[in-house]
């Protein structure tokens, strides 16, 4: 747990440099690290070849749309990540849309934390289609947002099914 630690973007890569082999920890938690852009992608190629760690908090960072548009392309390939907190990152709708069609592939996430996002409707539109196919994802945080009723309509429809 190196929570509020200035870890950011260098400090990642050495981590990520060190982790490569990892098949004890199940559980890092980087919030409030200073993160943005370059540590997301390097953290996103560490979850391709990752098989052990089961949580990642990366919340109240500034990983914006191009770190999770990375992310969410490492999802579509890790089998082991339940948890990912990405809460209060600059994310916009491109990212949210990415993650959403990294869940339709992915069947070990099961927690999955946007609160304080821009997703806005199109976001919660693409999570919704998601949400219709995806059978792993048993907790979804959208909180602050900007999902208007279209995106919440296509959200409580997807729910129904």
């Amino acid at each position: 747990d190196v929570q509020g630690c200035v870890v950011g973007d260098e400090g990642t890569k050495h981590l990520c440099d060190a982790l490569v082999t990892n098949i004890i920890l199940k559980k890092l938690t980087l919030s409030n690290s200073k993160l943005a852009n370059d540590a997301a992608v390097c953290l996103s190629e560490w979850l391709t070849v990752n098989q052990a760690l089961t949580h990642l908090d990366l919340s109240y960072n500034e990983i914006g749309t191009f770190g999770c548009v990375h992310l969410a392309d490492a999802l579509k390939v890790n089998r082991v990540l339940e948890t990912l907190d990405l809460a209060a990152n600059r994310i916009h709708y491109p990212g949210c849309g990415r993650l959403a069609s990294a869940l339709k592939v992915n069947e070990s996430l099961k927690v999955l934390n946007l609160n304080g996002n821009y997703i806005g409707s199109e976001g919660a539109e693409s999570l919704a289609n998601a949400l219709k196919v995806n059978c792993s994802l048993e907790k979804l945080d959208i909180g602050s947002g900007h999902v208007a009723n279209i995106g919440a309509y296509a959200l409580g429809d997807a729910l129904r099914q």
